[in-house]
């Protein structure tokens, strides 16, 4: 992700600091610095995090494997998010169980159901789109239905 950094941020783009028994690692990638019209400069960068066990690896590999490091924390980033996204899509299915439950117990028509039923398999299949995304870009660019007159519209 792209974004503003202060000016100080490591030469070498690599920062390692030690965190809760793990090794806290932020990787600074195409650092460009842009003047401002108030004489000022902005300075950005695509940064990440990587977290890694404590004595897994050195500073010194980081930088010299930097490309190996960032794309690695990249991968980290995006399974993280994927997470994230997946959690209110799965309590959608889950908040919505008893309906099948009522069909189950005869309160609910199979014709009443439908409209639920189709939704369901859309949270299913837009579960399985997230898991499947390449990036977080394309992560972020998928929407859901919350209710079955929705649907239509995703």
């Amino acid at each position: 992700m792209r974004i503003s950094i202060d000016e100080y941020y490591p030469q070498d783009g690599v920062e390692v600091k030690q965190n809760n028994g793990a090794l806290a690692i932020t990787l600074y990638a195409n650092i460009e610095r842009t003047p401002a019209l108030d004489g000022q400069e902005t300075i950005t960068a695509n940064v990440v995090d990587l977290t890694l066990p404590l004595g897994s690896v050195e500073k010194a590999d980081i930088v010299a494997n930097f490309q190996y490091y960032f794309q690695k924390a990249l991968a980290q980033e995006l399974e993280k998010a994927k997470e994230v996204a997946i959690i209110p899509v799965q309590e959608l299915l889950t908040d919505t169980d008893y309906k099948a439950h009522k069909v189950v117990d005869g309160v609910l028509s199979a014709v009443e159901y439908e409209p639920w039923k189709n939704l369901r398999q859309h949270w299913r299949d837009t579960i399985n789109a997230m898991r499947s995304a390449a990036t977080i870009e394309d992560l972020a660019a998928i929407t859901y239905a919350k209710k079955p007159e929705d649907l239509n519209e995703n």
